[in-house]
């Protein structure tokens, strides 16, 4: 800022984690004002304990060294779609039901295979088509309360993953998180909720089809099976998902 040198530092595991410390440095003190931004999302939110405005850059009158810790305090939230199908949310990030894939090369372009007779694994040096497809069960409906998701579906933090080794657990190291920030299992954060099958809905044009009219269960349209407890996880941990649930219109819990 003009002929001062000022120093913004983040220490955060975001979006794994609630909490956001601020570490401003400069060589003398002087007026200043930092911005940060306040996700529309984080309608809890509060700097240093003081509530802030959601959907904002907030301003903070600063004059030299300081530190501010903003907690995001982020709620379940649910988007709905068409035919009245949701997706679950929670801060930045979006809830899926993740499906184990098996892979099939369908083509192979400007490469030789590297695979040898005694592997059955094909490695291309250059680019292939591959067809995911899965044995997973994964035409749920969720049974939800739309006003009160709280009520039917429970977020859990599994492992701390602040950026800093104070305090995290043995078994994760900051090297670990940053290197894989969405790995495909050990997820830090998941939502737990429960699902129905639904008769009908299947495949279509090689892909799951268009989830059916909300409510599925109740409508009387499909049957669903029994209540069963399912394990959603970052969307961008999953290499194969289901993302868009009906809802089912019965509450198990």
């Amino acid at each position: 800022l003009g002929n001062d040198t000022v120093t913004v530092a983040m220490d955060t595991g975001y979006p794994f984690d609630d909490t956001v410390k601020i570490t401003v440095a400069t060589q003398r003190s002087f007026q200043f004002t930092v911005e940060v931004r306040v996700p529309v999302w984080a309608e809890n939110a509060t700097i240093n304990g003081l509530p802030v405005q959601n959907g904002s850059m907030h301003g903070l009158n600063c004059t030299g060294n300081a530190t501010y810790i903003l907690e995001l305090n982020p709620t379940l939230r649910i988007q709905t779609w068409d035919n009245g199908a949701i997706s679950i949310h929670r801060g930045a990030l979006m809830f899926s039901l993740p499906l184990k894939p098996t892979y099939h090369e369908r083509a192979r372009y400007l490469g030789p295979s590297n695979s040898s007779s005694s592997s059955s694994s094909t490695f291309n040096t250059e680019s292939s088509d591959w067809e995911l497809e899965t044995t997973d069960a994964w035409n749920y409906a969720l049974d939800v309360d739309l006003d009160n998701p709280d009520l039917t579906l429970t977020f859990e933090q599994v492992r701390n993953v602040s950026s800093s080794t104070s305090g995290t657990p043995s078994s994760v190291t900051a090297a670990s998180v940053t290197s894989a920030p969405f790995n495909h299992t050990d997820w830090p954060v998941v939502v737990h909720a429960t699902g129905r099958r639904v008769s009908g809905w299947g495949i279509a044009h090689g892909s799951a089809d268009e989830p059916p009219a909300s409510p599925a269960c109740s409508s009387g349209a499909h049957s669903c099976g029994a209540a069963e407890e399912l394990l959603l996880v970052p969307h961008g941990s999953t290499e194969l998902r289901i993302g868009e649930f009906p809802v089912s219109g019965v509450f198990a819990r």
